[in-house]
């Protein structure tokens, strides 16, 4: 078992020692969150040390220090280091379970096997992952029904109902799964709390989930029911917060391209528009994220234009959908082009852009553009 960086003899008092730790864990999840994963490790890795420190002079300092190792297991995630993240959070499983003497530690263990189950999942360990899984579930379960249990619970049960789900689907059980997400819906209905962007957030994940769950299943108009109503509420809570566009995008996204499957074209072009505006906003923040998602969203957008073009009966409808598909297909193709311009992996990408828009210039009977925008294709390498 990983036991993390080993106590250099710090020579802090205990409550130095303490704060030491605490700025050390704090200053680990900002930098994870900005994608500095190695910082973050060290960070994670430097407060374990000190809570380690503190637990074997003082047993009160246990539960934290299992908090540190699962925080330490994530910055190993994020650096693909499965198995030193997997040691670190079976430690902060055994830890939290012999603390698991009230309701807080019995949640802190719920959350922890969570964080395990999850971890083995990723490892393609389903069968091993499903046990811990259900533990979480279980205890999460009996913490609200001894009336221990909190808000933050229902919203821990939840996700461990979606994690359970997971585990259950990666071991070839796909009904237990199914019923396991339809459970963790009903959990959020009935706590859905409107006025709370976080609460609507937490329910439009699951419908989110849930949909794409039906849709790998075949049932595309239950999909696209699930996914319209998270799309509606994540709408909602981007407009109060700005920090859930993405969601919001991302869930639009996937809603276009199962009414698209639907043949359901206007309604999947009106999906995809809204992923469009959204992206904008996002790109206009953080370029660098977001761009290449904004160029697929246009080329969707594109797409289905070019098929409302091609069902047209009247010759004007036909003639305002080629040229909308155009002008997001000639956005895409300018945001491809620069982007493969300083990141050459994103060269084919930029080809079938440009192809897709040959095709379009053709049945606008544009030849010579279509043909730039060929030999400009062909060009790469």
């Amino acid at each position: 078992m990983t036991n993390g960086p080993a106590d250099t003899g710090h020579g802090l008092d205990p409550s130095a020692c303490a704060d030491r730790a605490r700025e050390l864990s704090n200053r680990s999840l900002v930098l994870g969150e900005q994608n500095h994963a190695d910082e973050a490790l060290t960070c994670a890795g430097e407060a374990v040390m000190h809570y380690r420190h503190l637990a074997a002079e003082d047993p009160g300092y246990r539960r934290v220090l299992a908090k540190a190792l699962s925080n330490w297991a994530v910055a190993l995630d994020r650096l693909d280091r499965y198995d030193e993240a997997q040691a670190a959070l079976t430690e902060a499983v055994a830890i939290h379970r012999a603390c698991a003497d009230d309701g807080p530690g019995r949640q802190d263990l719920a959350i922890a096997l969570t964080n395990l189950a999850l971890n083995l999942t990723q490892q393609r360990e389903s069968e091993q992952a499903v046990t811990p899984a259900w533990e979480a579930v279980a205890l999460l379960r009996g913490l609200l029904q001894t009336g221990e249990g909190d808000e933050d619970t229902v919203n821990h049960l939840g996700a461990a109902l979606t994690n359970w789900s997971n585990a259950l689907r990666a071991a070839g059980r796909g009904d237990e799964a199914s019923e396991k997400l339809a459970e963790a819906l009903q959990v959020a209905r009935e706590h859905l709390d409107p006025a709370d962007p976080g609460s609507l957030v937490r329910h439009a994940q699951l419908l989110h989930n849930l949909g794409m769950d039906r849709a790998d299943q075949g049932s595309i108009d239950e999909a696209v029911a699930l996914l319209s109503e998270a799309e509606s509420l994540l709408t909602t809570a981007a407009e109060a917060e700005p920090g859930y566009r993405w969601m919001a995008a991302q869930t639009g996204y996937e809603l276009g391209v199962r009414l698209a499957e639907a043949q359901r074209a206007e309604p999947a072009c009106d999906a995809f528009d809204r992923v469009v505006r959204w992206r904008r906003k996002l790109v206009a923040d953080d370029p660098d994220r977001y761009v290449l998602d904004l160029a697929r969203a246009l080329r969707n957008l594109s797409g289905t234009h070019e098929s409302l073009a091609d069902d047209a009966d009247r010759p004007g409808d036909r003639e305002a959908h080629l040229e909308a598909a155009m002008t997001a297909q000639a956005e895409a193709v300018m945001v491809m082009r620069d982007l493969s311009g300083h990141e050459p992996r994103r060269r084919a990408e930029f080809t079938e852009t440009l192809l897709e828009y040959a095709v379009l210039l053709d049945a606008a009977d544009r030849p010579a553009d279509a043909a730039a925008a060929r030999a400009e294709a062909e060009g790469g390498p």
